[in-house]
């Protein structure tokens, strides 16, 4: 099986390595090599997707706590109300 690098992966700046291995000299702050963080970011869907998991979570949580009418998206304590001024 043959594994191929993603598009945006570039190959990693040597030009720290002194001795050869593959790992950098570092001796001030800005020596530290760029990481190839980018993939392993969330995007706008990967938010989305854990926002609902983890309120499915907390309903079926909430249900086998006894709440078993506990909203999906339940609504922030206060949140809708309007405040009424007596007369």
């Amino acid at each position: 099986m043959r594994r191929f690098a993603a598009a945006d992966d570039e190959a990693p700046d040597t030009s720290a390595y002194t001795d050869g291995s593959r790992v950098p000299k570092v001796e001030k702050e800005w020596d530290i090599p760029e990481l190839p963080l980018a993939r392993y970011e969330f995007g706008a869907d990967d938010t989305k997707r854990t926002t609902r998991a983890q309120a499915r979570l907390a309903q079926r949580c909430m249900a086998d706590h006894g709440f078993a009418d506990f909203p999906l998206d339940p609504a922030l304590p206060g949140q809708g109300l309007r405040a009424v001024r007596g007369p």
